[in-house]
């Protein structure tokens, strides 16, 4: 029998600077106290990243035209290590709360749940309803471990991004790896606009831009039905059977509206 990951939707569009507690709440809740794995998927309200060792002083360097008052966008310094990015609507967010456990066969678990996400990634883009007739899905890739691209001659457009941790836990003398984070899919237009006023990521003077699901495969991709289609690749991959549950759903939701009030 397959152990149990839980699939929950949190609705409306949350913002980043609570997803850390949040995160903290669900782990020692859930995934230790009552050994619950947990995905949640979600979308975020507009914010700008900014990762890396530069100062926060520094960061509208990195915008071309605008500062981020007159486009009215929030904006964190993260401890990621890449540059800066944005995160908004029209994207679609995936966090994984799962414990998973060491062994000789496998001495890093995270690198290893890492390399089988990656694997989820792709198999979920090949099996996208696509109307488009010149799309090669083979050319859907990985690279660095970290980034979806499309691969168009020698141009590459940026669909999406993956950032994975763990951290070793401990509960009733157990020592179990926890994961953190997860992938972020850019769906449609929405937002894109805002990659234009930065270097995504750090990356400069290369040829890369950032496109979306729905333009490459010029199909409209629901939020739902990616969800359905997220869900079966990682059953696909992982060893993991996923269920919902409508009263987990509503409890999450509560915890993080109850952190948002209180942070605000």
């Amino acid at each position: 029998m397959k152990p149990t990951v839980y699939f929950v939707n949190l609705i409306g569009d949350l913002d980043v600077n609570f997803l850390v507690d949040f995160q903290e709440k669900i782990v020692s809740e859930y995934t230790l106290k009552q050994n619950k794995n947990i995905i949640y998927g979600f979308n975020l309200s507009p914010t700008i990243s900014f990762g890396g060792n530069k100062k926060i002083n520094s960061f509208r360097d990195n915008f071309n035209l605008f500062d981020v008052e007159t486009l009215n966008l929030n904006y964190i310094k993260s401890s990621r290590p890449g540059g800066t990015t944005y995160l908004g609507p029209g994207q679609r967010t995936y966090f994984f709360n799962i414990g998973i456990g060491s062994s000789k066969k496998i001495p890093n678990p995270i690198f290893e749940f890492g390399h089988k996400l990656l694997d989820t990634i792709v198999d979920l883009s090949k099996n996208l309803p696509c109307e488009n007739s010149l799309i090669d899905k083979e050319k859907i890739l990985t690279e660095s471990q970290t980034d979806l691209f499309y691969q168009h001659g020698d141009k590459k457009f940026k669909l999406g991004s993956l950032g994975i941790k763990g951290s070793c836990e401990k509960q009733n003398l157990v020592s179990k790896i926890v994961t953190r984070f997860g992938v972020n899919f850019y769906l449609t237009k929405k937002g894109l606009e805002h990659f234009n006023l930065i270097n995504p990521c750090g990356i400069q003077d290369k040829n890369i831009s950032v496109g979306c699901l729905e333009d490459l495969l010029q199909t409209q991709l629901e939020v739902d039905l990616f969800d359905e289609s997220f869900i079966k690749s990682f059953e696909k991959i992982f060893p993991f059977e996923v269920l919902r549950d409508e009263n987990l759903s509503c409890d999450l939701q509560k915890i993080y509206d109850e952190i948002s009030r209180n942070k605000k």
